[in-house]
């Protein structure tokens, strides 16, 4: 059985759902998931739920940054005595970041040096994600050094997308419609 994260980050929280999967064959079922609210508030707060069991709603939790708030959520985890199949570190295969810009990338990739020094310089494409989310995976490949870190891209949804779809219509400002505007996101 392997375990897998699908890591979701973003400005004010971290979300993570963890999946067990028996086989190649087999679907992801989801065993359990948490999320940390509020960050950069003085209300940050942790939701963990176990398979349908809430454990924790709301309960306040002190977070300063991403790396804190990863850490959090993953002695959460690990400290479950109930939750048998991460029962360590190296239980954790695969730990899959939602990234919002890829970029040039038209489908997942692993995560590597150069990879995270490309989504890295896309940053200012998705200001309140990007960064958040590659600060999440600074802490993957610090806590967690066995596990392989996938980035997921918003953007490969609009990869497929026909060319007649990347069109845009427009108001101007004297209300008559505009001539579609292409618009292609890599």
């Amino acid at each position: 059985m392997k375990i897998s994260f699908a890591i979701n980050a973003g400005s004010r929280s971290l979300k993570v759902f963890v999946y067990s999967v028996e086989d190649r064959k087999a679907t992801p079922r989801e065993i359990a998931n948490a999320q940390i609210g509020g960050l950069s508030s003085p209300k940050t707060s942790l939701t963990y739920t176990r398979g349908n069991e809430g454990i924790y709603k709301s309960h306040q939790v002190k977070a300063e940054g991403q790396d804190d708030t990863f850490s959090i959520i993953l002695d959460t985890l690990l400290g479950d005595e109930q939750l048998d199949e991460v029962g360590s570190k190296s239980d954790i295969t695969i730990t899959c970041h939602r990234i919002v810009h890829g970029g040039r990338y038209e489908s997942a990739q692993i995560i590597t040096k150069d990879a995270y020094h490309h989504i890295e310089a896309l940053s200012d494409l998705a200001l309140l994600h990007n960064g958040a989310a590659l600060g999440i995976v600074e802490s993957c490949i610090r806590k967690l050094p066995d596990t392989m870190n996938l980035a997921c891209f918003d953007t490969q949804f609009h990869m497929s997308l026909p060319t007649s779809c990347l069109h845009i219509s427009h108001q101007s400002r004297e209300g008559a419609e505009e001539r579609p505007k292409e618009i292609r996101l890599s």
